[in-house]
């Protein structure tokens, strides 16, 4: 089997809610916005990179990511917290409804992705402000701390975390049985790690 590796992320709550603070005020308005999302969703970078606002239901609560851009048998369903759902507006007043929610930082105006190492450079800035190495976390690694912490918590079923982190299930008829599982927990459980880390956050 291939060895396991673990992307960097940080350890330290105090230090992530430094982070968080630290995005918040990064002079780029997109990325801004696409590292807080990515930090209280955390969906994989690529997801991020090209979320579409079709996939992006304010009514429901909810972005479900198709099953193309997950290489899954079915969507991925992305229950939204409050907060969620401000950083989106919040993008959506300055862009509209196209199609691409994160426009490239280099060409805003047209509808286009930003690049694949956008985020990845916005979260060394972020670092180097708060006096970290820029190696210390990487856009992927806030599935990490969102595992970690989660399954810590105690809180919730460990297979309402696993479904959420998008973690493929091995035998095909629990993945099938799965799919429409543990929403109305993961809900709960999506609006409790958002307000966990805006603690974090107000802490910094």
């Amino acid at each position: 089997s291939k060895p396991v590796k673990h992307m960097a992320s940080l350890k330290k709550p105090s230090d992530i809610g430094r982070l968080l603070y630290a995005a918040s005020n990064y002079g780029s308005f997109f990325l801004r916005h696409a590292i807080k999302i990515q930090a209280h969703t955390f969906v994989r970078s690529s997801e991020l990179r090209f979320a579409q606002w079709d996939e992006i239901d304010f009514g429901k609560r909810e972005w479900r990511i198709p099953a193309a851009r997950m290489k899954m048998p079915s969507p991925h369903i992305v229950p939204l917290s409050r907060q969620v759902i401000e950083e989106f507006k919040a993008v959506e007043e300055v862009t509209g409804k196209t199609c691409h929610v994160f426009r490239s930082t280099q060409r805003p105006s047209e509808d286009i992705p930003f690049s694949e190492a956008a985020v990845l450079v916005a979260l060394k800035s972020c670092l180097s402000i708060i006096s970290m190495p820029e190696n210390a976390m990487v856009g992927h690694g806030w599935r990490s701390v969102a595992s970690t912490t989660l399954n810590e918590s105690g809180r919730f079923k460990p297979d309402a975390i696993e479904r959420q982190l998008a973690h493929m299930e091995r035998n095909t008829t629990r993945a099938s049985y799965n799919y429409a599982q543990y929403i109305p927990e993961r809900q709960q459980m999506m609006q409790w790690y958002s307000d966990y880390l805006d603690g974090l956050e107000a802490e910094a």
